[in-house]
């Protein structure tokens, strides 16, 4: 019974410090979503929509799947014996992501200048500032990842949080200011000037709050990173590019306006995703601690915590879109309505994935070999359906090949989970 509260103290408490960060962080991210569809016109905003979606799946590639396996080496290394390991870690990481991403950096530069000729002049513009934010995106999440492994939420969560949309707001005031005349390439700039500022206040707290300490210790070297980060960045990365899928898919099949009109559905019935990620945030580090020390019965009673929470704020969520989610398009802008059976779909879609914590369980347990399998699989599916759908129903087709994908990947690892360890990891426990 002691137990039981020393853990629903420990959830309460770090819930908590997630929460105010994830909820002010998730409204000004909706601002900051909100104000490129006010401003610019639609085929701008597209514009930018459509490269933003491409940045996030070339930032995932970049990564390798270091920062997930940052969270969980760096947890199941911090007590005092493991520091040199865990220096030698950090080490290897930050060289391993710097040439991993300034390599695709360069690549899709001379591909971007190698076809100028044969794209957009502002498209062209677009895509080169968001492929030089890369390697700035790829060390920020790498230091967030190391912050949330050693528990360290608020200064994991705030710089993307609370300090990135900040900044963004700033350097757009400055730009309304001195009157330029708005379009994608601008706020593309506008989101690099934010995410440089953020990494340069990112770096000064990590070298203060977590390398100074490291300093002095021996450096143990780490090796075999990427055999270990790989099936991470199959796991997990490649379960964000299946989320980005349907908006990189309208655009190729579909006319670029659509993924305007699609782009503010797709963000809107995410932050029942982002419901997750409030607990993930300080419960993905405990999965891989108690499974490493096989407390399976501590593991239970998170999960099932973890699941519980999440389901009820996200049937919150869920039904205020329900009722709510015209209202909330139309502040995008009157045409964003038509929206609104899409955003629906993605929604409950959304809300089934926060029953089962089985995606972010495999992935911080020994099981991420068969989550990158599955996941590969899903992504492959969802191309599939993606090409059938969007071809016959346009952007409610793009929403109903995610959805669909998405339901078929967390049935599957819900099994594989159960069948491998016999964790149930759903809220029907």
């Amino acid at each position: 019974m002691q137990e039981i509260n020393n853990i629903k103290y420990f959830f309460i408490t770090q819930f908590k410090k997630s929460l105010v960060l994830k909820v002010i962080g998730a409204l000004l991210s909706l601002i900051a979503h909100i104000v490129p569809a006010r401003i610019l016109n639609l085929d701008y905003y597209s514009i930018y929509s459509y490269t933003l979606s491409l940045f996030f799946i070339f930032l995932l590639i970049s990564k390798l799947g270091i920062d997930i396996a940052t969270v969980k080496y760096v947890a199941s290394l911090k007590n005092d014996l493991n520091q040199g390991k865990i220096k030698g870690y950090i080490k290897e990481a930050i060289r391993t992501i710097i040439f991993s991403s300034l390599s695709i950096t360069i690549i899709l530069l001379f591909l971007l200048f190698f076809f100028k000729n044969k794209l957009l002049f502002i498209y062209f513009n677009t895509f080169v500032i968001f492929v030089l934010i890369i390697p700035i995106v790829s060390i920020q999440d790498f230091l967030s990842g190391a912050f949330r492994g050693y528990s360290k939420i608020i200064y994991s969560e705030l710089p993307e949080s609370i300090i990135k949309p900040l900044l963004f707001f700033v350097f757009l005031f400055i730009f309304i200011f001195f009157e330029f005349n708005l379009n994608s390439a601008h706020f593309a700039l506008i989101f690099f000037l934010a995410c440089f500022a953020t990494l340069a206040i990112s770096l000064i707290t990590f070298y203060q709050v977590i390398f100074i300490k490291l300093k002095k210790i021996k450096t143990i070297k780490f090796y075999k990173l990427l055999k270990n980060s790989l099936p991470i960045l199959f796991g997990s990365g490649l379960y964000l590019i299946i989320i980005q899928t349907d908006l990189v898919m309208l655009g190729l099949i579909s006319e670029v306006k659509n993924v305007g009109l699609y782009a503010p559905a797709a963000k809107i019935s995410s932050f029942i995703f982002f419901i997750v990620s409030i607990f993930t945030v300080f419960t993905s580090p405990l999965f891989s601690e108690l499974y490493k020390s096989k407390n399976f019965n501590k593991l239970k009673k998170i999960i099932k915590m973890t699941t519980i929470y999440s389901s009820i704020i996200a049937l919150v969520f869920l039904i205020l879109i329900i009722f709510f989610g015209k209202f909330i398009l139309s502040i995008y802008g009157y045409n964003f309505t038509s929206s609104y059976i899409a955003m629906l779909i993605l929604s409950i879609s959304y809300f089934f994935t926060t029953t089962t914590v089985a995606r972010e369980f495999m992935i911080m347990s020994d099981l991420h070999n068969e989550s990158a399998k599955i996941i590969f699989i899903t992504l492959f599916f969802n191309i599939i359906l993606n090409y059938i759908l969007i071809s016959q129903y346009g952007i409610n087709g793009a929403a109903i090949a995610t959805a669909l994908s998405l339901f078929l990947m967390n049935v599957i690892m819900t099994i594989v989970v159960y069948k491998k360890t016999s964790i149930n990891p759903t809220i029907f426990q």
